[in-house]
């Protein structure tokens, strides 16, 4: 085989973690436009809710004892991660209390008609999911990682498929229980795997549990500012405009955000691995300006297939009556791409300094646009550019730290290589 059939072959098997992504990515936009097309406002404004949910619980519901993992841990040899015995503790509390207060919070106040205990298996089998996904992405295995956090999305469109093949008449609980079978089947082969590739080690050392509860509580900070510039903007959605705009705005972000939000995922947790290796500037410097390319290459395509689709009347979209919403979601879905870089920077090399600093200015400028749109009255429009705003804030305060944390980096490995050396 030639060289560039080589060079073909290993690009190819790098980016295999894609195949289970956009497949993914392409039966959630089926099930949504399904859902869209026969339900009305309300029903499908529930189902907007709902998910607005689950990927909160996705991104938050570890409380950052996940991403704390990542820091203390260590891999070991055939794809073990091993991590201090104490660490089981914290994790089985945060899953039993999380699950219980959020179905708890859902039922009391979003969704009354979901039964509690079903809501809970639900929540739990989410973080289960999330646990594993994370482990099998600092092991290296992204093929695996991406399969167990996408294949629900595919599970879902065929549940669906053979329900309306069976003409069933399809409602908001039915579409809610499928979701929780099919997670907790999921979350089983999670718990199973999970036994393979975490391993707990005893430690006698102090210093290890503070140190995990300091990163727990830094991270915890920088997730829930992520989880509202995500998915918490639904809820201000959903509180300032009702439920039918909720169900507006998620099916066009599910349209011309998601894809981004996808991409922004691989490229985050493709890059941890690599920034916990290798860092500096010149490569960052670099992969921003790739990753900006790929994010205009993105936007171009998704209007071009868009435009198709609306022109020819396959699925009514009107392009002309969102075209302000569905620019302002692009422009949003190009900064969360370039952020998932510093935020892969962030995760493998930040220090507690600059995850403080960082959220704190999120939060200052998210809680001042929350107020504006809830007491003034602003347009969807207008709080989205706000959370524009917050986005691209957020990057910059992470962009200028960059020095500071290539040159903390560069110290300790000075200093680990001359304890070696001593």
């Amino acid at each position: 085989m030639n060289s560039m059939g080589i060079l073909s072959t290993r690009n190819i098997s790098r980016h295999m973690a894609l195949l289970p992504l956009g497949i993914g990515a392409v039966s959630y936009l089926l099930v949504n436009l399904i859902l869209k097309e026969i339900w009305d406002a309300t029903e499908y404004g529930k189902f907007s809710l709902l998910m607005t949910m689950f990927s909160m619980i996705n991104a938050f519901g570890l409380l950052g004892t996940n991403h704390a993992l990542l820091r203390i841990g260590s891999r070991k040899p055939n794809d073990i991660f091993e991590v201090p015995s104490f660490t089981r503790r914290y994790l089985f509390l945060v899953l039993v209390i999380v699950s219980l207060s959020t179905s708890f919070v859902i039922v009391k106040n979003y969704l009354p008609t979901l039964n509690f205990l079903i809501l809970t298996v639900f929540c739990a089998s989410s973080l289960l999911i999330v646990l594993q996904f994370n482990i099998e992405r600092i092991n290296s295995n992204f093929i695996i990682s991406q399969f167990i956090t996408n294949s629900w999305r595919t599970l879902l469109l065929i549940s669906l498929l053979v329900l309306i093949s069976i003409n069933h008449t399809l409602i908001f609980e039915d579409v809610y229980v499928v979701l929780v079978l099919i997670l907790s089947a999921i979350s089983g082969v999670s718990v199973l795997r999970l036994r393979n590739t975490i391993r707990f080690k005893k430690s006698a050392s102090t210093s290890n549990q503070l140190e995990f509860i300091k990163f727990s509580t830094a991270f915890l900070l920088n997730m829930a500012t992520l989880t509202f510039l995500n998915y918490g903007v639904n809820l201000i959605i959903q509180a300032a405009y009702g439920l039918e705009v909720l169900g507006k705005y998620f099916f066009i972000a599910t349209i011309f955000l998601y894809p981004f939000n996808l991409m922004a995922t691989y490229v985050g947790f493709k890059e941890l691995v690599y920034f916990k290796s290798s860092f500096n500037l010149s490569d960052i410097n670099k992969k921003i300006i790739k990753t900006l390319a790929l994010g205009l290459l993105m936007s171009v395509l998704i209007l071009a297939l868009a435009f198709l689709v609306d022109f020819y009347k396959i699925y009514s979209l009107n392009l002309k009556e969102n075209s302000l919403l569905i620019i302002v979601t692009l422009l949003i879905g190009l900064t969360k791409i370039v952020y998932s870089l510093f935020s892969s920077v962030l995760g493998a090399q930040g220090d507690l300094h600059s995850l403080y600093r960082v959220n704190i200015i999120s939060i200052f400028f998210a809680i001042f646009i929350s107020i504006l749109t809830l007491v003034f009255k602003l347009s969807l429009n207008q709080f989205l550019i706000g959370v524009l705003v917050i986005w691209v804030v957020r990057s910059i305060s992470i962009k200028v730290q960059l020095p500071r944390l290539i040159k903390n980096a560069s110290e300790q490995s000075s200093n680990l290589s001359i304890d070696i050396k001593v």
